[in-house]
């Protein structure tokens, strides 16, 4: 019992134990940045948003120090995407319907509980660094040298949204094994009346597997022989193009493939909504009271933005349709947006003709040299 006693005595001696805290862990490093390119670099300039303004899109290549980085992120965000989805607005009521497109998959940061941004925060730093992009383009835009390019682009208000997208052709069917089903339908990504998008940017990876497929459909002009602009999704690649007056469509891809979408001039809240477009018809029935002749029409009709909309929409509308087939799931729903589709194009085709504009059919009308160019802002 001493020698216990003795031994503890002795082990007092050296005083309390001494627990050292381990140094902090070092910081995560910063997420990549997906725009470092386009806001540091001199791939965008005032030539080049000149060029965006008159024609509508502009292809940057090698806006990605390192394309597979993309493809990262998309795979990061996987597991948070959910089906993308056509979304349709009933004129009358308002409504809208929701048809979800095959074989593609999306995910928005900032739309859900926080989740998607924790675990991807290069998504997250994105939503940011496209206010620095909107302010680049705009600045860009007040001193680009063609006047039809100053003023086009200022009112771009800031970031706006953030889609990843990670798509893959599914078989159709049919027998022939090589049928896919897939892509994106001939569509404007926003509505004037709707939202304040105006400008797309979207970035694609490097592709998740071989094959091809996947290319972007752009159709600036009103003739159908003339289109579609194709654009393969090269890695690195950017492309921007107008939001609102630009349809475009995608194509079904043979792999996978990773891009991410920015939209750029989102309206601040609390401003108030644009003014309504003029309707198509009374457009028309204006310049025929008017007496004007077939070339001042048609000048007008390339000019307004809502009527070059209609006229469009007229002139694709078989094209829409074989896009929308190709790109969704047979359904009663696809029927009954085809069903719609249709009946607002006889509306519009009344609207033409009841003003005496015979010609909105016909590919070669409205495609003269002396025609205004279009206003894609």
């Amino acid at each position: 019992m001493r020698r216990a006693v003795a031994a503890l005595a002795r082990r007092r001696t050296h005083g309390p134990a001494s627990f050292s805290t381990p140094p902090p862990p070092p910081p995560p490093p910063p997420p990549p940045s997906l725009l470092s390119t386009l806001l540091g670099g001199t791939l965008l300039d005032a030539p080049a948003i000149a060029s965006l303004a008159t024609h509508g899109y502009l292809v940057l290549d090698g806006a990605l120090e390192a394309p597979a980085e993309l493809v990262s992120v998309v795979r990061a965000a996987r597991p948070f995407m959910r089906p993308c989805a056509s979304i349709f607005v009933d004129q009358a009521s308002g409504a809208r319907g929701r048809l979800e497109k095959a074989g593609v998959l999306e995910a928005e940061p900032g739309a859900g509980d926080g989740a998607l941004d924790a675990a991807v925060p290069a998504l997250a730093a994105l939503r940011s660094e496209s206010a620095a992009l909107a302010s680049l383009v705009a600045a860009l835009a007040s001193g680009a040298g063609p006047a039809a390019a100053r003023g086009c682009l200022p009112s771009l208000g800031g970031g706006g949204a953030v889609k990843a997208q990670a798509a893959r052709g599914v078989p159709a069917g049919g027998g022939d094994g090589a049928t896919l089903r897939g892509g994106f339908p001939l569509h404007a990504d926003a509505d004037e009346g709707l939202d304040g998008r105006r400008l797309t940017l979207t970035l694609y990876g490097a592709g998740l597997g071989g094959g091809g497929g996947g290319e972007l459909l752009l159709y600036p002009s009103l003739d159908p022989s003339a289109c579609p602009v194709t654009i393969p999704p090269a890695p690195g690649r950017a492309v921007l193009f107008s939001a609102c007056r630009l349809p475009h469509a995608v194509a079904p891809s043979v792999a996978d493939r990773a891009c991410v979408s920015v939209w750029l001039g989102v309206r601040a809240r609390g401003l108030p909504p644009p003014p309504p477009p003029t309707p198509v018809g009374a457009v028309l029935r204006r310049l025929a009271a008017a007496g004007a002749g077939p070339a001042e029409v048609r000048r007008t009709v390339l000019a307004e933005p809502d009527a070059r909309r209609a006229l469009g929409r007229l002139r694709f509308g078989g094209l829409w349709e074989a896009s929308m087939a190709r790109a969704h799931a047979p359904s009663p729903a696809l029927d009954a947006a085809l069903a719609r589709g249709r009946a607002e194009r006889a509306v519009l085709a009344a609207a033409f003709e009841g003003a005496g504009w015979r010609g909105w059919g016909e590919a070669g009308v409205g495609e003269g040299g002396d025609d205004p160019p279009a206003a894609w802002f």
